[in-house]
This record gives C-alpha cells, structure tokens and sequence, in this order.
C-alpha cells in the first residue's frame, strides 16, 4: 500500500523533488513505512535521491522518469487507478482549494467509454486558477480521460444556488465523492 500511494504521488508531480518530511505529511504515511518504501524504489532506480543545494542539509527524493517502470506504472494507473483515488493524490497542497468532489457518471457507475471526470471545486475567492489548472493536467493524463472541471467559492456556489440555479441543485443533490475536504468546505455560506 506505502509503494502504491507513493508511485500515485510521484506520478501526479511529475519533475517535482520533495525532502522526507514533506512526503511524509502529503502522503499521510507513516516515518518508518515511508522511509522503507523509499529506500526500496531508490535501489530499483525508479526513485533519485538527491542533496539540497548548499546551505540546504535536506535530501530530496524525484521520480527517475527515465526509468523502465515509470512507463509500466504510469500504464497501470491509467487502467485500473479510480479516477477519485488519483485526484486525491494531486489536489494534496493545492493552493486556494477548499474541497473537491467527483461527481456525475462517473460516481453513478454509468460511465461510458467517451465519458469525462466531472470535478466540482470549492475555491477561496479571487485564488487564480493557473496554479489548480497545471496540477490537473498531469492527472488528466494519468486517469486517461478528460477533466471537465467546475470551479466556485462558498458564497459564489451559495447566491447560485438561492437563485434556483438548476444546474448547482443538481449538481449538490446528487451523489459525490470527495477527493479534497468535505462538505464543510460549504460551512462559510451554508450550502451542503
């Protein structure tokens, strides 16, 4: 499970180097499995470890995306990873998000091989997408299928909703699944 979550978090941060702590609190895995686990794919090769810059005593852990079984892992997520459990992987640390839910088909269990994800997010108001934006893209990739991806604050998705704006009351009255917060997301305007 500890190489599983690490591989899915390597491959949605492509490029990205990151020291022992900070893998630790987004991977949510505890000091010693993270530890074991990556000194395991460092000697496969398939993880580098690398020194900080001077004055930076941290060691720094990347995915060795040259390496033979990025391109089979990468395969791997693309067939069988639930397109939940890899956004839940890319959305740790997004700036400005409040919560994030899958919902539509793909939560109803009738998707079909043209369908998309339909990701809602609940964004702190005037927060930039470009950053959310780039983070998703790399996940498009892994999950095989476009994103069509919603974006609100609280009190935007609030005043819509007031208004008898058909498509949010769907949209919150169907079934979801969370892959970022929760429903408290909501809490500063009162929408579930």
């Amino acid at each position: 499970m500890a190489t599983a979550r690490l591989v899915v978090f390597f491959a949605v941060h492509p490029g990205q180097h990151f020291y022992l702590r900070d893998l630790k609190r987004r991977t949510r895995l505890s000091s010693a499995s993270l530890q074991r686990e990556l000194q395991r794919l460092v000697n496969s090769g398939a993880i580098e470890r690398t020194n900080g810059e001077a004055g930076d005593k941290r060691i720094y852990f990347s995915a060795n995306e040259g390496h033979d079984a990025w391109r089979a892992w990468t395969l791997l997520l693309r067939s069988v990873a639930a397109p939940a459990d890899v956004l839940r992987e890319a959305l740790v640390d997004t700036p400005g998000l409040e919560g994030a839910f899958v919902y539509g088909s793909t939560v109803r269990g009738d998707t079909r091989t043209e369908s998309d994800i339909d990701l809602f997010l609940i964004v702190r108001e005037g927060q930039p997408p470009k950053a959310r934006r780039r983070q998703l893209s790399e996940t498009e990739f892994l999950i095989g299928k476009p994103l069509d991806v919603v974006e609100y604050s609280a009190r935007a998705a609030q005043e819509r909703v007031s208004t008898g704006n058909p498509f949010l009351r769907r949209v919150l009255s169907e079934p979801k699944t969370w892959v970022y917060g929760g429903p408290e997301a909501f809490h500063e305007s009162g929408t579930a």
